[in-house]
């Protein structure tokens, strides 16, 4: 007489079996590096765009001196440069370029703070100070930050 045995599997029996299964699979498959080399070395994407947040949170006050009243920004800035020698070049020079994002938020109007327009065209003023510092310092009109973006802001009037 030839006996029929029945395999019987609970819930958790079946996700430790699927999940063995998945990993001996990924282990058996060779790594390949994103431009298809089977080296697993890190390639860098053709764009070579790289962003350098300026950390520390600024925090600076702003508005005409006269005034008695205070006005404060506190923001986090973050730049966008193309090519590794222009990222080598903003970080080396990190603390020239947070200070004249200071003294550019510190001279702003009320005005020039409140709306999209105004904030946008604070943006483009600290990306024409920045590339001016990276030029004067490296001599190389080449090295150049294409884009300077408030990730966080916040303003006291």
């Amino acid at each position: 007489m030839h006996s029929k045995s029945k395999l019987y599997l609970n819930s958790g029996s079946f996700l430790v079996l699927a999940t063995a299964v998945a990993l001996s699979l990924l282990w058996a498959m060779p790594s390949v590096a994103a431009d298809g080399s089977e080296d697993g070395a890190v390639t860098q994407f053709e764009s070579n765009v790289r962003y350098v947040e300026l950390k520390p949170t600024f925090v600076a006050n702003f508005g005409p001196v006269e005034s008695r009243k205070l006005m404060y920004v506190k923001t986090d800035i973050t730049l966008k440069i193309k090519g590794a020698e222009a990222h080598e070049a903003a970080m080396y020079h990190l603390p020239a370029l947070r200070h004249e994002v200071v003294m550019l938020l510190s001279r702003q109007s009320e005005e020039s703070m409140a709306t999209g327009d105004g904030r946008d065209a604070v943006l483009e003023a600290a990306k024409a100070e920045i590339n001016k510092v990276l030029e004067a310092e490296e001599g190389e009109p080449s090295i150049a930050v294409e884009d300077v973006m408030f990730t966080n802001l916040l303003l006291q009037r």
